[in-house]
C-alpha cells in the first residue's frame, strides 16, 4: 500500500486499495462511496459479509488502516466491526488521533484485555461465541454495550467517566413462557449513572431486580420485555426514566416514590399502564417534555398490537434481516394456511428456510429464532405436521 495509492483512495479516486493487513498486500479493499463501516471477520463465518476476511488466530497489522480517510478528511472507517481474537487491536487504538468512533467486537476466544488507554468512543462487545472476556473499559469510552451472554463478561474500570452510558442487550429466548433471565451482578460498575436495558417486546423477559443495588443511577432506559420493575423504587437518585416497547409494566412503583425524577418517556407501552403514568405525571405537576426535562407519554398500545407487530421471533435481528425474514414469513403464512396436504406444507417450509438461509450476516445464535418461526408456520398449516418432519426441513435448509 503506497502513499500515492492511499491518497488516491482518500480522495475517492481509486476503486480499490491493496491493504497489508496480515502480510504484504494480503487484502484488497473495494471503494464504496458514502460507506462508513468496515467488517473484518473469518471468511464464511457470517455468510461472507466480511470486507476483509481474516481467520481467527491470525495476527492483524492494524496500522494498515491508520492512514485511511473519508473524502472529507475524517478517519475511515467510522464504524469498525471485528470478529476475531487479536488483542493488538486495543494496543493500536491507544495512539490513535482522532480515535475510533465506533468499534463492535465479537471475540472468538477467551480474552483478558486492558483497553484503558485505547482511544475508542463507542464500544460494543458481542458475547455470542460462548467465550469469557475480562475487559478494562477505555477511559475515553462514552457508551459501552454488552450483547449476548453477558454473564461471560467481567467489566473493570480505571477512571472511566461516570457518565458513560452502559447498555445491556442480553440474548433471550424467543419464548415468552421461558423463566425470566436475571441480569448478573455488575461489580465493576458500582458507580454507574446511566443504564439501558434492551430486549424485544415478546421474548423471554429480562429480570432487572439486581439493578436495585446501583443506587448511583441517574438515568434508566428500558426497552422490550422486562420484569422486576419493583427494583426501580430503590433508585432514589433517578432523574430520567424511559420505557419503549414495553408490553407489561406490572410492578412499576408510583412515580412519587422517585423524588429526583424530572424526565419520563413512555412510548409504545401498554395502554392502561401508560395512562396511569400520564395521570401520575400530571399529579406531580411535571411539565410536558422539553429541554431534557418533563414527560412524554405517547403511542399507547393494546395487547393485540404487540402480538400483531412483534410476535415473530426476528425482533432481535438486524433491522435489514428482520424485515426480509418477516416478509418471507408473511408470504409463507398466507400460503400454508390454505394447505391441507403434508407434502405441499413441507414445500412452503422449505422455501421459507431457503429464504432465511440466503440472508447475509446470520449466525448460529439466530438458529433458535428461525426454528421458532418454523414452529409458528407449522402451527398455521391446514394439516398436521409432526415435529420430526419440521426438524428435518429445518435442518436441511437452515444450516448456519
Amino acid at each position: 500500500m503506497t502513499r500515492d495509492a492511499t491518497d488516491a483512495w482518500n480522495r475517492g479516486e481509486a476503486n480499490a486499495l491493496s491493504v497489508s493487513l496480515t502480510g504484504p498486500e494480503s487484502h484488497r479493499l473495494l471503494y464504496e462511496p458514502g460507506r462508513g463501516d468496515l467488517r473484518i471477520a473469518p471468511p464464511g463465518l457470517c455468510h461472507d459479509v466480511a470486507d476483509l476476511p481474516v481467520e481467527s488466530g491470525v495476527a492483524v497489522d492494524w496500522s494498515a488502516l491508520a492512514d485511511l480517510r473519508t473524502t472529507s478528511g475524517y478517519r475511515w472507517p467510522r464504524f469498525l466491526y471485528y470478529v476475531g481474537d487479536d488483542p493488538s487491536l486495543f494496543s493500536w487504538a491507544r495512539g490513535l488521533q482522532p480515535g475510533l468512533e465506533d468499534l463492535s467486537w465479537t471475540p472468538t476466544a477467551s480474552a483478558k484485555i486492558d483497553a484503558s488507554d485505547a482511544n475508542i468512543s463507542t464500544l460494543t462487545v458481542n458475547l455470542t461465541r460462548r467465550v469469557p472476556v475480562e475487559l478494562h473499559v477505555p477511559r475515553s469510552c462514552t457508551h459501552l454495550t454488552l450483547r449476548g451472554d453477558i454473564s461471560l463478561a467481567t467489566v473493570r474500570t480505571k477512571a472511566v467517566d461516570p457518565d458513560m452510558q452502559l447498555t445491556l442487550a442480553p440474548r433471550t429466548s424467543p419464548s415468552v413462557e421461558a423463566d425470566p433471565l436475571a441480569i448478573p451482578p455488575l461489580p465493576g460498575l458500582g458507580a454507574l449513572r446511566h443504564l439501558g436495558i434492551t430486549n424485544a417486546p415478546l421474548r423471554q423477559a429480562i429480570d432487572i431486580t439486581s439493578i436495585s443495588t446501583i443506587t448511583t443511577l441517574k438515568g434508566l432506559a428500558v426497552s422490550g420485555s422486562v420484569t422486576g420493575l419493583e427494583a426501580i423504587a430503590d433508585l432514589t437518585s433517578l432523574e430520567s426514566l424511559a420505557f419503549r416497547y414495553v408490553a407489561d409494566l406490572q410492578g412499576m412503583p408510583p412515580l412519587a416514590s422517585l423524588p429526583a425524577l424530572s424526565s419520563l418517556i413512555a412510548w409504545n407501552v401498554e395502554e392502561s399502564a401508560g395512562k396511569r403514568l400520564r395521570t401520575e405525571c400530571r399529579a406531580l405537576e411535571m411539565p410536558k417534555l422539553g429541554d431534557g426535562e418533563g414527560y412524554s407519554v405517547s403511542q399507547l398500545r393494546r395487547p393485540d398490537w404487540f402480538f400483531e407487530n412483534h410476535r415473530l421471533p426476528f425482533s432481535a435481528w438486524t433491522s435489514k434481516s428482520a424485515r426480509a425474514a418477516t416478509r418471507a414469513f408473511r408470504r409463507a403464512e398466507k400460503q400454508i394456511a390454505t394447505i391441507e396436504h403434508d407434502d405441499a406444507a413441507v414445500d412452503v417450509l422449505a422455501a421459507f428456510g431457503r429464504a432465511i438461509a440466503e440472508l447475509r450476516g446470520l449466525e448460529t445464535t439466530e438458529r433458535e429464532d428461525a426454528r421458532e418461526a418454523f414452529a409458528l408456520l407449522a402451527a398455521a398449516a391446514g394439516c398436521d405436521l409432526d415435529r420430526a418432519t419440521i426438524d428435518d426441513v429445518f435442518g436441511r435448509h437452515c444450516d448456519f
